[in-house]
């Protein structure tokens, strides 16, 4: 399988995740539904059903997805990683030990969806469309049928016509989208009242800038140069 080559942007989505990454307990996970009990619901996700079931075993791929599971408190349950950017930060980073062996991780390429499959991941996060390709891990449609649950964070939903992601401007992610996209992250982990307590934490440190924005003293404009 060609291998796609390391996509170094940090997304939008990942900065405002950073503003509020931190521990705390969240309430304990439900577990994944036992054979024969009635079929789990359901959340959409770029138009795709996911089930609610809590994953056992759970692969991120890219920084903020990485980032968004460990804020979760699924770090115990991550398989597999690849692609991060920078550091994790450091009350993340006790949660990740790619030295030990779990997760096992990618650095610089995309795993073979061989490779993937070798995890048995029950969900495959993602936060790029990218890795849903053929020239990924392959497409979501063909990892569902391999028995994997997938997620792609919104603001790189594939467009309409199928195709694959474009570069984000800042204008392109809200606050909105990505307490949408925690929230349901949270819900398919098991982890809602954390997920809830994440993006409060991010509302108040936006509101805390807008505030001491507003108290800064108005500057006049400089004189502009005439040619």
């Amino acid at each position: 399988m060609p291998r796609s080559p390391r996509r170094r942007t940090v997304p939008a989505a990942g900065l405002l995740l950073i503003l509020a990454l931190l521990g705390g307990c969240g309430a304990a996970p439900e577990p994944r539904a036992a054979p024969g009990s009635p079929a789990p619901e359901t959340l959409r996700n770029c138009g795709v059903p996911v089930p609610v079931e809590r994953p056992e075993r759970v692969v991120a791929m890219f920084h903020n997805a990485v980032e968004a599971v460990l804020a979760l408190g699924a770090g115990d349950r991550l398989t597999g990683a690849a692609y991060l950017d920078n550091a994790l930060l450091p009350e993340l980073a006790g949660d990740f030990h790619p030295d030990r062996d779990r997760p096992v991780y990618w650095p610089e390429e995309y795993p073979s969806r061989e490779e993937v499959l070798r995890l048995a991941p029950d969900l495959v996060v993602s936060g790029f469309t990218g890795a849903f390709t053929r020239e990924g891990l392959g497409t979501r449609a063909d990892l569902g049928g391999t028995g994997m649950d997938t997620f792609l964070f919104s603001s790189y939903c594939p467009a309409a016509d199928g195709g694959g992601q474009s570069d984000l401007g800042a204008v392109d992610v809200s606050f909105a989208g990505v307490q949408r996209d925690l929230s349901d992250l949270g819900r398919l982990l098991g982890a809602q009242d954390r997920a809830a307590a994440l993006t409060a934490r991010m509302r108040s440190t936006l509101d805390d800038v807008a505030r001491r924005l507003d108290d800064l003293p108005a500057r006049p404009a400089g004189r502009g140069s005439r040619c």
